[in-house]
């Protein structure tokens, strides 16, 4: 299967995972909420916060694995891609019994340290170890996902993920109707991890992705330390990016007390969509990018980042418009105008995530080529900094400017950092830099800011729903048509208008004009 292809599949079945979460997050809590007293889902929602800190236990280790993987997969019977496999697999088994250590021994005294009323401890004492066996597990199968992750199958994996939705909500309704209660929600996920875990490595079995019968090879501690050298700067730049893009809440929770964290967590939610949106891009395009560099395609993996630039920031500045514009009706029709949001704050917010956008492209072509450097270092820096700043004085002066510091710390430093790593790179010089790679994103702006201006200046802001619906439909045509038109290189679209129906493609070339007639 093409690269083209797996891009596709897995970049439509990303976006299909994506709703189908939003679906089950709202029916899960839904169902929670009515069968379960508050103080039972407030245990429940401390035992996955401890979870998620257990996986911290992985140090990188996984993405390492995938990454190493693509270098040896074209001979997969010839004993290194087995082998590489092999020490994976004992990694995850030591992080796993890590994991059970750690988790059985926080079961016991958790309940103690975090003042849980005596009335729970033993609920909470078996959610806990239950839900640490469940990681434990699933640290022992995800060396399947790390297999489709290098054969670019992100649609099957995503795959995976559906039937892990359908499972789970099932389960959950079954065991709440049983009378389950809390334990429901533990039964749902163990049965969405078994689930998963079951696709994966049957679709390794069925596409022969593993090593014949003889050819596995063995372990080395040669292996071993690649992958803890590798895996261990990932880490570090994983670590950085939570505390780039997940902390605001600690620290406006922390400077300004619950009320403005809950604001913040409401207001910033169509923020983080439209985040995750634009960056499935990234995370698709990421596995074809090290292939390029594993097989020594140079000329065409610069070519192939070009492009992908291109087009996410673009993407990206299409999405930020969009979001700047549609925020504010948005939480007047979501919350009935409850929330006090700052039309300031969406606009910072929106040019952050143009930011943060260009700085992931960056960093996943640096970690893509095994090229990372000082990149574990500036993200690291710049996620302390804005803490301690954060905590120390500015959050204290408001929301807006928890916002401003988020965006001064990633000009800062990893914008910075990452720009100045590009530069050396291309060499794109200062004219090739906007004429060619942020042309496209230039465009998007010129065109979408001020059309978003002047329908702010005809529409009744009394009235959310028609602005909501009018910025949406209006900003999202004309930016699909300017992203035709201007921002898809041509390769793509005479790719698109080969595949376009005869009926419509005459439509389809008089808007993308003579780049799509090869």
């Amino acid at each position: 299967m093409s690269r083209l292809r797996n891009f596709a599949r897995g970049l439509a079945s990303g976006y299909l995972v994506l709703l189908v979460n939003i679906l089950y997050t709202l029916a899960s809590i839904r169902l929670a909420l009515v069968y379960l007293p508050k103080e039972e889902f407030g245990l429940w929602a401390v035992t996955l916060q401890i979870a998620a800190f257990l996986t911290f236990v992985d140090l990188g280790m996984s993405s390492s694995l995938a990454r190493l993987l693509i270098d040896h997969k074209d001979h997969r019977d010839g004993g290194e891609y087995g082998g590489m496999l092999k020490s994976g697999m004992l990694v995850f088994l030591v992080q796993g019994l890590i994991i059970l250590l750690l988790g059985g021994g926080m079961s016991f005294a958790m309940p103690s340290l975090m003042a849980i009323n005596p009335t729970f401890h033993t609920t909470f004492l078996w959610l806990l170890l239950g839900q640490t066996l469940i990681v434990t597990l699933e640290f022992q199968t995800r060396i399947f996902v790390q297999v489709l992750f290098a054969h670019q199958r992100i649609d099957i994996m995503n795959g995976a993920q559906l039937s892990q939705f359908i499972v789970k909500i099932l389960v959950l309704w079954l065991g709440f109707s049983s009378g389950w209660g809390v334990f429901s929600l533990l039964a749902s996920h163990g049965a969405g991890w078994l689930m998963g875990a079951f696709f994966c490595g049957f679709s390794c079995g069925r596409l022969e992705l593993l090593p014949a019968r003889g050819s596995w090879g063995r372990a080395s501690f040669r292996q071993f330390k690649e992958l803890f050298a590798y895996g261990t700067d990932v880490f570090w730049v994983a670590i950085g990016t939570q505390l780039i893009t997940s902390t605001q809440v600690i620290v406006v929770s922390r400077t300004l007390g619950l009320d403005a964290a809950a604001i913040w967590a409401v207001a910033t939610k169509a923020f983080t969509l439209v985040r995750q949106v634009v960056w499935k891009f990234v995370g698709t395009a990421s596995p074809m990018l090290s292939e390029m560099h594993a097989r020594g395609e140079g000329d065409r993996l610069m070519k192939r980042f070009k492009e992908l630039f291109q087009v996410l920031t673009a993407f990206a500045a299409w999405a930020a418009v969009c979001f700047a514009f549609c925020n504010q009706p948005f939480l007047e029709l979501w919350t009935g105008d409850r929330v006090a949001w700052s039309v300031t704050h969406d606009w910072l917010l929106g040019f952050w995530l143009l930011l943060l956008t260009q700085q992931t492209l960056h960093s996943t072509l640096f970690i893509s080529t095994k090229e990372i450097h000082g990149l574990r270092y500036a993200f690291f820096v710049e996620g302390i900094t804005f803490l301690l700043l954060g905590l120390g004085w500015v959050g204290q002066k408001g929301t807006e400017a928890v916002v401003m510091l988020s965006v001064a710390c990633t000009l800062c430093f990893t914008s910075t950092y990452c720009t100045w790593r590009f530069w050396r790179t291309f060499r794109p010089g200062l004219a090739g830099f906007f004429r060619e790679w942020q042309f496209p994103t230039l465009v998007v702006i010129a065109v979408l800011v001020p059309l978003g201006l002047g329908m702010e200046k005809l529409l009744p802001r009394e009235e959310a729903l028609l602005c909501f619906v009018a910025y949406a439909s209006v900003l999202g045509m004309v930016g699909g048509l300017v992203f035709l038109r201007w921002v898809l290189p041509t390769e793509w679209t005479l790719r698109f208008a080969a595949k376009v129906p005869s009926s419509v493609r005459p439509l389809f070339q008089g808007i993308c004009g003579s780049r799509s007639v090869s």
